[in-house]
């Protein structure tokens, strides 16, 4: 986890506002990745084929918390404010913080900016300065937000403030919002961002879920238009077309089936 000179599966990359390389680094094995972040502060004069990285984020070296003379739930707190854990996403607020797609704890870790963490002599890794799609907290790390890893009945329904494996995102600097490929809740949740910090969800773009419902009878020919949004379902009744629609983002008021396809209103 520590070796700062090599690969082990590169997920993805991006740059923050002073052209500092980040690189996504997924499991891979033990010794060369788990779920770390590769910082090269210079990218450009790395030489071709070799270079090391000058941090790390994501990773609690064997004996930091001894160190710090930390145990019990402070540990366990400082550790998930610092663990990433199948980092998959990345991107930078116009300050320079650094928002983490957290996968596998199905949640966003924003972190400061490079030029504010501390040495890495004080801590290996930065510190998030918060959680998104967590209620907030660094101990939650399941599917929106369920308090165990054993649910009796089921992962608990999204909502504006939850996030399931999150995959992907890009800030939106001219609205101030987050647009999230929240992948587990199928949908892409619009996130306001004010006062330094991420609220719930304003908005989602279309959620569709397929069911397994019985196919649309063969003699029947369906049209369903809603806001401005146009689909024909053929008379075989085995697909859907899709006519286009004049808006970026729609919802649908009733629940609308479509041989086996079902599109809803997101419901928080």
């Amino acid at each position: 986890m520590l070796i700062k000179n090599q690969f082990g599966l590169p997920e993805s990359l991006g740059f923050d506002p002073a052209g500092r390389l980040f690189v996504l680094d997924d499991y891979g094995d033990s010794s060369t990745s788990y779920g770390r972040i590769l910082v090269f502060a210079t990218p450009n004069s790395l030489p071709s084929g070799s270079g090391s990285a000058d941090r790390v984020m994501g990773v609690v070296p064997t004996g930091e918390l001894t160190t710090l003379g930390l145990t019990g739930q402070p540990a366990q707190t400082f550790a998930l404010q610092t663990f990433t854990n199948q980092p998959k996403g990345i991107f930078f607020l116009p300050d320079g913080s650094v928002g983490i797609l957290d996968t596998g704890d199905h949640r966003i870790l924003v972190f400061p900016s490079y030029d504010k963490w501390p040495p890495e002599a004080t801590n290996y890794s930065p510190l998030a300065s918060y959680s998104v799609g967590q209620g907030g907290s660094f101990l939650s790390v399941y599917p929106n937000n369920a308090q165990t890893a054993n649910i009796a009945n089921g992962t608990p329904p999204a909502s504006g403030s939850t996030l399931s494996s999150p995959v992907a995102a890009a800030f939106l600097p001219s609205t101030n919002e987050l647009f999230v490929a929240d992948t587990g809740n199928n949908r892409v949740a619009v996130l306001p961002y004010s006062g330094g910090a991420f609220h719930s969800a304003t908005r989602v773009l279309a959620r569709i879920e397929p069911i397994p419902i019985p196919p649309i009878s063969s003699k029947a020919r369906v049209s369903v238009r809603d806001f401005d949004h146009l689909w024909n379902v053929g008379r075989r009744g085995d697909r859907a077309r899709y006519h286009g629609a004049r808006r970026p983002t729609y919802t649908f008021p009733t629940r609308t089936t479509i041989g086996y396809w079902v599109i809803t209103t997101p419901v928080w």
